[in-house]
């Protein structure tokens, strides 16, 4: 075993480790960048609703909704070509592609879009932990409610997932997946030579491979975390300009998420309470992989608030107006 491991050192050895980072380095790029742009269609099917391995087709009115969505952000012929539906898998409204790529993107419905009451919610085919859900609970009630939305939330639902395919996200994805596998072979191959490391024990070797992973690791996590946040961010600013519907609509869509997740925290058991914290948000344990669910309800909520009292403001400017008139 020694002897095959010593091979690596060689000059040939150290060839084939370059040729492999260099692949690695291709391949973590590619691995993020294919199945939002040429394998689209085989990513979409992997996560497709479906009946009898039949994929679920969106209904009319959910169609009708997404097209006045593309209408309200002023897409043209060309982007709405790009922008395509289909029922995902899951209570979570899902997106996939980019706007910027010529595959186009799809938006994926979850089944309770199709639910106008909680009489239409199929009970049967909701299961937690595998088990199916004690509909008396308290916190099972709470789990139904939540999953009912207006018009208003389903829309702004679609288009903060629209927003989020309007960018360059995931070619920033693929470039620093692989400029950051790079780095990381770069870095130890040149503390290898710099050390002198060749020459003495392999552990040092080992540990330096090892905390040269996981740094570089965290830095992806760190670039990837903060570009999707800014995302998240910038859509609901986008979407809080589109008028007091959406506003109102995306107040009520997170009112619900965070209703749902404090259901699934009790309803999930010791899974449910690792999951979720007491405000319905997501824990992670050292990483912030989206924006808080609270925290984009406070943003909107504070929306409202603003455009209400500017509104109060001009009445009253317009009454003083007529007045002095």
């Amino acid at each position: 075993m020694a002897s095959r491991l010593a091979w690596f050192l060689t000059r040939t050895g150290r060839t084939f480790v370059a040729v492999s980072a260099t692949a690695a380095c291709v391949t973590t790029s590619l691995a993020t960048y294919l199945p939002h742009t040429f394998m689209l269609n085989q990513y979409r099917d992997l996560v497709a609703m479906r009946k009898n391995n039949d994929p679920f087709e969106v209904p009319p009115k959910l169609q009708s909704l997404f097209s006045s969505v593309l209408d309200d952000l002023s897409f043209d012929d060309y982007y709405r070509l790009l922008s395509k539906s289909f029922m995902v898998f899951g209570f979570d409204v899902y997106h996939m592609g980019s706007l910027s790529a010529r595959t186009g993107t799809y938006i994926g419905f979850p089944i309770n879009f199709t639910y106008d009451s909680t009489s239409a919610v199929k009970k049967n085919d909701i299961f937690m932990n595998e088990e199916p859900i004690n509909w008396n609970r308290e916190d099972a009630k709470q789990l139904l409610e939540s999953l009912i939305l207006s018009d208003d939330a389903k829309k702004y639902a679609m288009a903060r997932e629209v927003l989020m395919t309007k960018s360059n996200q995931i070619l920033w994805h693929s470039i620093n997946s692989g400029m950051l596998t790079a780095g990381c072979y770069g870095f130890t191959s040149k503390a290898n030579a710099s050390l002198d490391l060749y020459t003495r024990p392999r552990a040092l070797r080992v540990i330096l491979y090892t905390l040269s992973c996981l740094f570089f690791w965290g830095v992806w996590c760190m670039q990837k975390d903060s570009l999707i946040r800014f995302y998240e961010s910038r859509a609901d600013e986008h979407l809080a300009q589109l008028g007091d519907n959406y506003i109102r609509g995306g107040i009520e869509y997170y009112d619900k998420i965070l209703q749902r997740n404090k259901a699934l925290k009790t309803l999930g058991g010791p899974q449910g309470a690792k999951t979720f914290n007491t405000d319905g948000d997501e824990t992670f344990l050292f990483r912030q992989k989206h924006l808080p669910i609270t925290h984009r309800k406070e943003f909107l909520e504070k929306k409202l608030k603003e455009k209400s009292q500017m509104s109060e403001v001009e009445k009253v400017e317009e009454i003083v107006g007529n007045a002095v008139n």
